[in-house]
């Protein structure tokens, strides 16, 4: 299966930024091939990092359009199957591009149930 994981992971990694690390190499040595999209680049260990710098506005239309058209062709080619976004910053970054194609996406609010409900109910209003 591919997989591709929105995350903000940076070597060597502590806390939130460890876990969608450790949760790539775990797949990776269950035979899936993975892309992970975070504020880390090149590949290491079978796994190809492609640096997202979803905090920050780049002011050049020219290297912001440059920029999407590679990262469009890099998820579109790889073919998720899933697209695994870790945490709410990630996933509004990836859901706000378009970036992303249409698949299945398992989404790690990695917060409380009443933001979790808040987001991801229809109504956008969490009754708990």
């Amino acid at each position: 299966m591919n997989i591709c994981i929105v995350s903000n992971y940076t070597p060597p990694g502590s806390g939130a930024r460890h876990s969608p690390y450790s949760l790539s190499v775990n797949l990776l040595k269950q035979g899936h091939r993975i892309l992970h999209l975070c504020e880390h680049e090149g590949v290491e260990d079978g796994i190809e990092y492609i640096q997202v710098k979803t905090w920050t506005w780049e002011p050049s239309v020219f290297k912001r359009v440059f920029d999407f058209v590679h990262l469009f062709f890099k998820v579109r080619t790889f073919n998720p199957d899933v697209i695994y976004m870790h945490q709410f910053n990630n996933a509004r970054w990836a859901l706000a591009t378009r970036v992303m194609p249409d698949v299945k996406f398992v989404f790690d609010a990695h917060t409380s149930v009443y933001f979790e409900a808040k987001t991801l109910t229809p109504e956008k209003e969490a009754d708990i």
